[in-house]
C-alpha cells in the first residue's frame, strides 16, 4: 500500500479537524472573507496534494496549491504567521497519524524521508506565494504614489496643469512623459501649464528630459508653456547652456494660465 492512498483516506476528516482548530486558535482565520465550508474546502485541496506527493519521487503538486493558497490568504490579508501555523500544525498532525499506519520501523523511516522532502517544497510555495502577494502590493503602492506624485490637473477645456514637486529623476521624467502624453491624448489637449515651483534642482539630465516632454507634447499638438522657474534655478540652466528660447515661459501658474487662457480666445474678468 502506498503511502499516498494512506494518506488520502484519511484527508477528508483531517482536513474538518484543521479547519475547527484554525478558527478557535488562530485569530486571522476568523476575519478572512470565507465560510467555514469554504475554508474547508480549500483545506481539502491543499491535503489533498501532500498526499499525492508523497508517491512522488519529485514532489510538485503540494508545493503548487500551497503556493496558491498562500497567494491567496495573503490577499485577504491573513498574516504569514497565522498561515504557516495552520501548515505546520498539520504537517505535525498528518505526519503523526500516517505514522499509526504503519509498523514496520523500514515503513516508517521511508514515510519520514518522504514526507519531510514532500513539506519542503510545500514551504518553499508557501513563501513564494505571500512573496507574490508582497510584491504585487508594492508594485500597486508604487504606481498610487507615483499618481500622486505626478497629479495632472484639467483646468479649462483642453488645458493641462502639471505641477512638478521634489526631485526629478530619469525614472520620474519617463512616468512623467508617458502619462501627460496619455492624458493629452484622451483629453484633447491644446495647452499644457508645466508648473517647476516645486522642483528644488535642475541638473542637465532633468533639463533634457523637461525638453523630451515639450516636444513630444508638440508632435501631439499641445503647447507647452513652463512656469515656476526660480532665480536659482533659472541661473542654473543659463551655466549648463540650456535653450528654452523657443519655449513659453511665464513667472507663475497664474501667469501661465492666463497666457493658456488667452491662446483659446477666454480671458477671466472681474464680476
Amino acid at each position: 500500500m502506498s503511502f499516498g492512498s494512506v494518506f488520502i483516506a484519511m484527508e477528508e476528516s483531517m482536513s474538518h479537524q484543521l479547519v475547527d482548530r484554525a478558527l478557535v486558535e488562530i485569530p486571522g482565520y476568523r476575519k478572512i472573507p470565507l465560510t467555514k465550508q469554504q475554508l474547508t474546502q480549500r483545506v481539502l485541496i491543499t491535503v489533498h496534494a501532500f498526499g499525492l506527493d508523497l508517491d512522488e519521487p519529485e514532489p510538485h503538486f503540494y508545493r503548487t496549491h500551497l503556493e496558491e493558497g498562500a497567494y491567496q490568504r495573503a490577499m485577504q490579508g491573513l498574516p504569514i504567521d497565522d498561515f504557516e501555523q495552520l501548515v505546520l500544525l498539520w504537517h505535525q498532525r498528518g505526519v503523526e497519524m500516517l505514522m499509526e499506519k504503519f509498523d514496520q520501523p523500514s515503513d516508517k523511516i521511508d514515510l519520514l524521508r518522504q514526507a519531510l522532502k514532500v513539506i519542503q517544497s510545500g514551504l518553499a510555495g508557501l513563501y513564494r506565494g505571500y512573496d507574490r502577494a508582497r510584491i504585487g502590493q508594492l508594485d500597486r503602492q508604487q504606481a498610487i504614489l507615483s499618481e500622486l506624485a505626478l497629479p495632472i490637473i484639467p483646468v479649462y477645456k483642453q488645458i493641462l496643469a502639471v505641477p512638478l514637486i521634489g526631485v526629478i529623476d530619469s525614472s520620474r521624467a519617463q512616468q512623467m512623459i508617458e502619462r501627460l502624453l496619455e492624458e493629452i491624448t484622451n483629453l484633447k489637449a491644446q495647452m499644457v501649464i508645466l508648473d517647476l515651483t516645486g522642483v528644488p534642482l535642475i541638473d542637465t539630465g532633468v533639463a533634457h528630459h523637461l525638453l523630451k516632454t515639450v516636444n513630444a507634447a508638440r508632435l501631439l499638438g499641445a503647447q507647452v508653456i513652463i512656469v515656476g522657474i526660480r532665480s536659482e534655478i533659472a541661473q542654473t540652466m543659463v551655466h549648463l547652456g540650456i535653450d528654452l528660447s523657443e519655449i513659453i515661459t511665464r513667472a507663475n501658474l497664474q501667469a501661465g494660465l492666463e497666457y493658456a487662457l488667452a491662446c483659446s480666445g477666454v480671458a477671466i474678468r472681474p464680476l
